[in-house]
């Protein structure tokens, strides 16, 4: 798709004020995969972008201007922008297909190292999370194991995934490896916290315990807060089904005296807390994320932890939110309070790309009607942009309808989405009406461009 009208007269200014020097291609050969930013700024209409670009490459090689019409920046090479726009906008299916077309029009070009790696991690994201929810443990294992690069801190979500289908797999042995590599490299204590909690559902008694001795070297700090994690975990191994104790905890020693112990430190950690929980209050109040966040770093109560999990999801962090809601949730916040924590549970989960884990929260979640109806909207156009990226327009322009039902309206993004639906299903002129309207209303690139792409006349003002 060649730039748009504002695109031609912003190359047409900058080529007219660089003065006669650049008017004619210079006899210096640039690179083409030096030309990969110039044809990123150029796109995005970024005149200040573009002019630094030139000079960069007009120091860099001596004696080189730009072509007179910088549309033939798209023509001359390979433009890996392209994929990279795809990629940020979550159409990971398509970005691949224009990578490949790329490899196979310019067999010559190597893409970017940095381009490649993402793009595998976001197919392998996509790829680990059918897996897990199709409960096709080893393919979650050999996902992993592909692509290691999706198993990190930052993606934390995924090293869980992994240890769960060790445990699945009843290879506890490797998935105890996981946990400790999340728990030893790591920063968050509370990433440590949420690892153990899972750990504990596959770990036999000793493994836990080893487990425990690595946080607690880590985070010295949070010494109190293992002892009573580990407690409450070990105590609920000594219960069986119906709270029937079971034998091994009737005959463990001073078990009574160990959980008034906890109860005290318990306790004592609340009451020195206080102070603390009024100053997170106001920086949250204040929109002060990160003076939230880092005052709530060590949290001993769960409301205290819910509270960390909405100033971590306001930060953009969704992965963290996620284990401090969750953990909020697990030491027990009150009823009137948990579905704000669930609410914002899901929150996280949306805001990570998996629609479907929000969806099985949304499912046993006593929402309120708004919340209830935000959750569902978010569900449905996560749905509708994945159906669009697998080429299944017609699905994706039921989701989009289904999102305008609920709503009562739709976003202008969202309606674009719906237009080039209704265009690659082959539904023409509701596409095109579409375009018009969206034109008439307020005339963009883009809405001239998905005129010209289904066939509309475009009259310039």
């Amino acid at each position: 798709m060649r730039p748009s009208l504002k695109t031609a007269l912003l190359a047409a200014a900058l080529i007219a004020s660089a003065g006669s020097a650049v008017l004619a291609q210079g006899t210096a050969r640039v690179p083409d995969r030096e030309l990969e930013a110039l044809r990123y700024y150029y796109r995005q209409s970024d005149s200040d972008a573009v002019q630094a670009e030139i000079r960069r490459l007009q120091e860099k090689y001596p004696g080189w201007a730009p072509p007179t019409d910088l549309d033939t920046l798209f023509t001359g090479g390979p433009n890996a922008g392209a994929v990279w726009d795809l990629l940020g906008s979550g159409q990971v299916q398509r970005a691949r297909t224009q990578l490949d077309s790329l490899r196979e029009n310019y067999p010559d070009w190597t893409p970017p190292e940095d381009l490649v790696q993402a793009l595998d991690v976001a197919e392998a994201q996509q790829e680990i999370t059918r897996a897990f929810t199709a409960q096709n443990y080893s393919g979650v294992v050999t996902i992993a194991n592909n692509t290691p690069a999706i198993v990190s801190c930052e993606r934390v979500n995924n090293a869980w995934l992994l240890g769960d289908s060790y445990g699945e797999l009843k290879r506890a042995d490797e998935g105890v490896a996981v946990w400790r590599g999340v728990i030893n490299t790591c920063t968050d204590p509370e990433l440590a916290i949420a690892t153990l909690e899972k750990a504990n559902a596959y770990a036999s008694e000793a493994q836990l315990r080893s487990l425990f001795a690595d946080a607690q070297r880590k985070y010295p700090n949070q010494q109190a807060e293992f002892d009573a994690l580990l407690e409450r975990l070990l105590a609920g191994r000594r219960f069986g089904p119906g709270g029937t104790e079971t034998a091994a905890a009737a005959s463990a020693p001073a078990a009574s005296r160990r959980q008034t112990a906890a109860q005290a430190r318990a306790s004592r950690a609340a009451a020195a807390s206080s102070a603390a929980a009024a100053a997170i209050t106001g920086a949250a109040e204040k929109g002060d994320w990160a003076t939230c966040v880092e005052e709530s770093a060590s949290p001993t109560t769960a409301a205290i932890r819910a509270q960390r999990g909405w100033c971590l999801y306001n930060m953009e962090r969704p992965t963290e939110a996620l284990v401090s809601f969750e953990n909020a949730l697990s030491q027990g916040v009150p009823a009137d309070e948990a579905r704000d924590v669930r609410f914002g549970i899901a929150l996280s989960y949306l805001r990570m790309n998996m629609a479907e884990q929000a969806s099985q929260v949304a499912s046993t979640a006593d929402f309120s009607t708004e919340q209830r109806r935000q959750i569902e909207a978010s569900i449905i156009e996560q749905r509708a942009f994945r159906a669009y990226e697998a080429e299944e327009y017609t699905v994706a322009v039921s989701y989009l309808e289904a999102y305008e039902r609920l709503m009562g309206g739709i976003r202008r993004d969202l309606e674009t989405l719906k237009a080039y639906a209704l265009l690659n299903s082959g539904r023409r002129v509701p596409a095109q009406n579409i375009f018009k309207r969206l034109d008439a209303t307020l005339s963009t690139p883009e809405s001239r461009s998905g005129l010209e792409a289904s066939g509309a006349v475009y009259i310039p003002y």
